[in-house]
């Protein structure tokens, strides 16, 4: 795995940023090769937040972002680590905090109605009854918990600001994957 760096979305009070501030402590213990992190405040729309972190970044490393509402689960780092030259864009299967269900392992594009849409795989669906593969691509993931390749900012500089606050994560993927650059997400 090459050197990225991490960036933390400010979004809510001090303490999520705290919380996932412990979370990335104990990965750094573990891993003698796991960065630092930056946190930022979020900006008006998810796009700008996402273009201003592509302005900070160095350009020869790769980058994780992450906001401050998510909570790393055992053994992620690892399978991110297993899993890096599966993609080009790699995300994380997301559980809903209250309810323990999964909220997506990826999203596809799907026609609703006639009407182009997207739909995150599993939604609603209880983790346990489910036999995930370790990852699987898709057409795309969940900017709170994106790891993405320096190389893909060669295709894709910037995230669309007319995403309207989270589509400009499924238009940037769009976007990689017409360059035969892969998402992905891992269970």
């Amino acid at each position: 795995m090459n050197d990225f760096e991490i960036f933390v979305i400010k979004t809510l009070p001090n303490e999520y940023v705290d919380r996932l501030s412990k979370n990335l402590a104990r990965e750094q213990k573990l891993h003698s090769d796991f960065p630092d992190y930056r946190v930022l405040d979020e900006l008006s729309t998810r796009e700008e937040t996402l273009n201003k972190i592509i302005s900070l970044r160095n350009k020869n490393t790769d980058i994780l972002i992450i906001a401050d509402d998510i909570v790393l689960i055992d053994g992620w780092f690892d399978a991110l680590k297993r899993n890096y030259h599966n993609g080009d864009i790699i995300g994380f299967s997301m559980i809903d905090a209250k309810s323990g269900l999964l909220q997506d392992f990826g999203y596809d594009f799907v026609k609703v109605d006639g009407e182009l849409s997207y739909r995150g795989k599993h939604k609603g669906d209880n983790i346990a009854s489910l036999n995930l593969p370790d990852y699987r691509e898709c057409d795309s993931v969940t900017g709170c918990a994106m790891f993405i390749k320096s190389h893909v900012f060669e295709v894709v500089p910037e995230f669309p600001l007319e995403g309207a606050n989270r589509w400009g994560e499924i238009i940037f993927s769009h976007l990689a994957a017409q360059n035969q650059l892969k998402t992905i997400v891992l269970s």
